[in-house]
């Protein structure tokens, strides 16, 4: 996994993170051997979460109200690989940090538990650079070439607006 659009360095308490966290799913060997990830798999979700700033932390969960938005997200097949083991896409269009601080947004693959299994796992995470809240930030913009990742992932279908 790999983060392809990152969200803004800094930002305001409450402004949704634009551009929105888009990460990528590539062919990879997961973390615990047997586990073998399947994107068509329903049990199969990426989840958000805020971490301190070194990562280490988890910080919401359990604070509930720290990060807002839709933090659920399945794995977006594509029909173009980029000439890349793709094996899909979470994307994270919504959120918002509501606190001033310093974080990271974690993304988590995990493998909900099913009738055989008694719990979810983490299969994979990954965590995205360090974004400064504070209500002095300036407004986030969108560079070229973020510019030019969301434009081809909206026109595959993956992201649905810019």
């Amino acid at each position: 996994m790999n983060v392809i659009v990152q969200p803004p360095s800094e930002i305001r308490p409450g402004s949704l993170l634009h551009p929105p966290i888009v990460v990528r799913l590539e062919g990879y060997r997961a973390q615990n051997a047997t586990e073998i990830v399947n994107v068509n798999d329903t049990n199969i979700w990426a989840l958000a979460s805020v971490v301190s700033a070194d990562g280490m932390v988890a910080l919401a969960p359990p604070q509930t109200d720290l990060l807002s938005g839709t933090l659920v997200d399945s794995v977006h097949t594509s029909s173009v690989d980029e000439g890349r083991r793709v094996m899909g896409y979470m994307t994270f269009s919504n959120l918002a940090i509501n606190e001033a601080g310093n974080y990271r947004i974690r993304v988590s693959l995990v493998r909900m538990p099913t009738i055989e299994d008694s719990e979810a796992i983490n299969v994979q995470s990954i965590v995205t650079r360090v974004i400064r809240v504070d209500s002095r930030a300036s407004a986030p913009s969108l560079g070229p070439e973020e510019r030019d990742v969301l434009t081809s992932l909206k026109e595959r279908g993956v992201v649905k607006s810019i």
